[in-house]
């Protein structure tokens, strides 16, 4: 809005247009190398960062570099593990997964959900979108995203595959420091990647 004054020929002027949020690409590769020496590969716009070892199964997954801990539920309440046997991670469920050595022990399926939480306690803040690209793929089914901030829920949606991968941004500038993702119907995926559009927090340094 603009005003002008009778007396003083000045005209005040105020714009109300913010920039948009520096925001980078934090991306996590998981990568099947040997036996029971896969890893996990972080890279920040790009530039790789961080390299960190997995174990065939983990109750959660601390990546201090990035600032992201990955977690499991098999939604009945069971012992979960995230595993790493394959290619991509899923989800080991002591009680859900039949039989003990069956295939369904390295995938997502049925009510099983890995999580992602995203410190802002390292240069960068919450993310205001997510993708994830999957290595195998396998049933019929779409892919559930539930979002939180501060415990909060914030968003969720049901999505289609598309390329062997979805990819979800909130609006109305929202963002979140918690995603969930899971499967419905006969879907199974393995989880190859994942990339996080994180904003850059306001008291942040050059990443280098």
């Amino acid at each position: 809005p603009f005003r002008s004054s009778d007396h003083d020929p000045i005209i005040v002027g105020l714009d109300l247009d913010l920039p948009d949020p520096e925001t980078v690409v934090a991306r996590l590769d998981f990568e099947d190398r040997f036996w029971g020496r896969d890893r996990v590969v972080y890279s920040v716009d790009g530039e790789k960062v961080d390299v960190e070892r997995l174990r065939l199964f983990q109750s959660e997954i601390d990546l201090e570099a990035a600032g992201i801990t990955i977690g499991s539920d098999d939604g009945i309440f069971g012992p979960s593990f995230i595993s790493t046997l394959g290619q991509g991670i899923g989800v080991r469920s002591v009680f859900g997964d039949r039989p003990f050595f069956g295939k369904e022990r390295k995938t997502l399926d049925d009510k099983e959900t890995l999580s992602f939480d995203l410190s802002d306690e390292f240069v960068f803040d919450d993310a205001v979108s997510a993708s994830f690209e999957f290595k195998k793929v396998s049933g019929r089914g779409e892919i559930e995203l539930t979002f939180f901030d501060d415990g909060t829920l914030v968003d969720e949606v049901v999505l289609g595959i598309d390329g062997k991968a979805v990819s979800y941004e909130l609006q109305d500038a929202q963002s979140f420091d918690r995603v969930e993702i899971g499967t419905t119907g006969r879907l199974a995926v393995t989880i190859d990647a994942v990339e996080f559009k994180r904003l850059v927090a306001e008291d942040g340094f050059d990443f280098v």
